[in-house]
């Protein structure tokens, strides 16, 4: 869009970073009556592009129930795929879980979509917001534009910021300034906000991969020697692949042809899914957890991957961060309702010690995941292993449990 220079304005909520995190926390937001500014310096189209984004995100039920809230699921839910069964398992051993809807009279565990048509839905959401808010819960977004800088009042209650766009310099100001910039987040390091990560010394390689037989709505995932492959239901025969492994192998899986890399997925995978008949352009990325040691700095917050970024093992990363928006978004709602203004500095500090249970618990069980299944841990025992997917399946108290992980994302 063309951004028109002008003098300071002022918003509620200034958010940065129009991904799929900042993109809902800013519905969600102006859906409760809070004008929100939202800077991005990529093109709504060029996010929703899905040659420049091949991820597929998997949204846990309970996210679906969030979204739904938000009035965004509808936007989604032509895109999505739903979830039906979950079947874990173990090269190599005969323990197995097994997790079905139809067990606990639910219409579906999660949904697949993908990230490209997450954002195109977001955009047509906010697009809507956009033309039809005035007043309090105005919404304005600038893209391409840029964070050049940005200062906080002396009394703390304010940020002011500088945008570059393509016709100049403006300056915005808001009572909550918003990093929603991801993983390498730059208002983090402008704060001097430090971080904690670790190296789990492998990447991700993700793929779609097509089946000669229908997937049955079933997500899969089979834990091997190094790693963990996931094969999740998509459109039209297809599985989203998310196959974590240490370096040295997922080199040697991105050198293969078409053809090898599809013989040797099905070695390690098997013939749950029949035959898998093609592959599309196959991408990789590090696996590192990154998580900021602050979250929220007088009256700035990080959200999403900018405040902490976990491995894929478990799919928790947009379903921890919407849980976020939602705490969030609750927060400032019932201060504007109680006390009709805003005290940032509190609602944040109320906002970091509530979600820091729900984050903790997160990264333990992502990394438990990791380390059980990935790691040299206990001797890497296939007859452990074994055992506790048994036990899944065999207790019921214990698939309660996990279902109840697997329905709110964590």
């Amino acid at each position: 869009m063309a951004s028109v220079k002008q003098d300071c304005v002022h918003y509620d909520a200034m958010i940065i970073g129009g991904g799929a995190v900042g993109t809902t926390l800013a519905a969600a937001l102006v859906q409760r009556g809070f004008s929100v500014v939202l800077v991005d310096s990529h093109s709504p189209d060029d996010r929703a592009d899905a040659s420049k984004d091949n991820r597929i995100f998997a949204l846990a039920a309970g996210t679906q129930v969030v979204l739904d809230k938000l009035g965004l699921w509808p936007y989604m839910q032509q895109k999505a795929t739903k979830i039906e069964r979950i079947h874990v398992s173990n090269k190599g051993s005969f323990g197995v879980s097994r997790l079905s809807a139809d067990d606990f009279a639910l219409n579906a565990l999660g949904y697949m979509i993908a990230a490209s048509d997450m954002q195109q839905a977001l955009n047509q959401a906010v697009a809507q917001l956009e033309v039809s808010s005035q007043g309090a819960g105005c919404f304005q977004q600038y893209f391409p534009a840029t964070l050049t800088d940005f200062v906080q009042s002396q009394d703390k209650m304010s940020v002011t910021a500088t945008i570059n766009t393509a016709e100049g310099d403006i300056h915005l100001s808001s009572k909550l300034f918003i990093a929603a910039d991801g993983t390498q987040s730059s208002i983090r390091k402008k704060l001097e906000i430090q971080t904690q990560q670790k190296h789990y010394q492998q990447r991700a390689l993700v793929a779609k991969i097509g089946l000669d037989q229908a997937h049955e709505f079933t997500a899969y995932e089979r834990f091997i020697n190094d790693g963990a492959i996931a094969l999740l239901p998509y459109q039209h025969n297809q599985c989203a692949l998310i196959w974590s492994a240490a370096d040295v192998s997922i080199d040697r899986l991105m050198a293969m042809s078409d053809a090898s890399f599809l013989e040797t997925l099905q070695e390690a995978f098997g013939y749950r899914l029949g035959a898998f008949v093609s592959v599309s352009p196959r991408f990789s990325y590090p696996l590192v957890e990154t998580k900021a040691l602050q979250i929220c700095q007088d009256n700035v917050v990080l959200i999403g991957n900018a405040a902490q970024t976990l491995h894929p093992i478990a799919a928790q990363g947009f379903n921890l961060a919407l849980r976020h928006i939602a705490l969030l978004t609750a927060l400032l709602t019932k201060s504007q309702q109680e006390s009709k203004s805003l005290d940032i500095p509190a609602i944040l500090k109320a906002y970091q010690a509530m979600q820091k249970p729900d984050t903790e618990h997160t990264l333990f069980f992502t990394n438990a995941l990791v380390r059980f299944f990935s790691e040299d841990w206990l001797g890497k025992s296939k007859t452990l292993r074994a055992g506790l997917l048994s036990a899944f399946e065999l207790l019921p108290p214990v698939q309660r449990h996990l279902l109840k992980g697997v329905m709110k994302g964590a």
